[in-house]
């Protein structure tokens, strides 16, 4: 039995790996339940709901405009200062420390969460031992997704 055949033995919901779906919301459906969500009185809920819609729209944030209008948390369960491994790209020292390369950050610390931000979670990390030989003196940070972060054991 191969490797592969093995895993999939193992656990079963691997079959579904690298699939995806994609879900399309129509702007007019998120507009008008936005527009809705204000009392039925209020003479410029019209004008008020345009302009979440555009602000939304500019920051390409309407996602998490519809998110929130039904109630979706997208959870971050990660806290500021925790150490994780993370496997989006930066910029690391080779070796030796002559050039640097992009590739996997690796082992970093989170700064900040942004949820408004796509790329939410600001991480810092170290680009690896420098041309003096000194390692952790050239620290680096960068925003990516949470998706990129897993937790150290």
């Amino acid at each position: 039995m191969n490797t592969q055949t093995q895993e999939n033995t193992q656990n079963p919901l691997l079959k579904y790996a690298g699939k995806v779906i994609t879900v399309e919301v129509s702007l007019v459906k998120i507009a008008e339940q936005l527009k809705a969500s204000f009392k039925e009185d209020f003479a410029h809920a019209a004008m008020l709901t345009e302009t979440i819609m555009d602000i939304a729209l500019s920051a390409k944030n309407v996602h998490l405009l519809h998110n929130n209008l039904n109630g979706f948390v997208n959870a971050i369960d990660f806290e500021v200062g925790q150490v994780v491994s993370c496997s989006d790209k930066g910029y690391k020292y080779l070796e030796p420390a002559t050039q640097s390369k992009y590739a996997e950050i690796g082992e970093c610390e989170i700064l900040e969460v942004d949820m408004t931000k796509t790329d939410n979670v600001k991480v810092k990390y170290n680009k690896g031992t420098d041309l003096l030989g000194q390692s952790g003196v050239d620290l680096q940070t960068t925003w990516t997704k949470h998706s990129n972060l897993s937790a150290i054991k």
